[in-house]
């Protein structure tokens, strides 16, 4: 019967919401790998589209301009903006969506900004890019031997 139980549940977890899933990967990896890091304080966040052209349920782009405040590795001129995603939700609608590998950030948040080569860095829930928290700071200290 327990087993009964946990095939269903199994089922269910991979049959729902697959679009949510991702998988955390070791930070040293991408901080080894990088071309820059640096933690940079959000300073403008803005749709990178107009307004009229959201639609309701669809993912949109957020740009937030970041000023770098601590350089570990590379030239900081190199990334102005990150990006992260949102889903709307049209407040006629009457559905509000979320999107469970979003990352809200706002100017005056501290960020961790991770790029390799030309790629534009982007801000979720298992990218490199991250909030500036402690866990992220502890990774970082190990990584680099230093942290603000």
């Amino acid at each position: 019967m327990t087993r009964h139980w946990l095939v269903a549940a199994v089922m269910l977890f991979v049959s729902g919401g697959s679009e949510a899933a991702c998988i955390v990967e070791p930070l040293e990896e991408h901080l080894q790998a990088a071309d820059l890091v640096y933690v940079g304080t959000v300073v403008e966040s803005a749709l990178a589209v107009p307004v009229g052209g959201l639609r309701d349920g669809r993912r949109v782009d957020i740009e937030h301009t970041v000023v770098p405040q601590w350089v570990l590795k590379g030239e900081s001129g190199i990334v102005p903006q990150v990006v992260s995603e949102a889903v709307y939700s049209d407040p006629t609608s009457g559905h509000s969506w979320k999107w469970a590998e979003a990352v809200k950030v706002s100017p005056g948040d501290s960020i961790l900004v991770v790029q390799q080569a030309e790629v534009p860095p982007r801000l979720a829930l298992c990218t490199p890019s991250r909030r500036w928290d402690a866990e992220t700071s502890d990774v970082v200290r190990r990584f680099f031997g230093r942290a603000p």
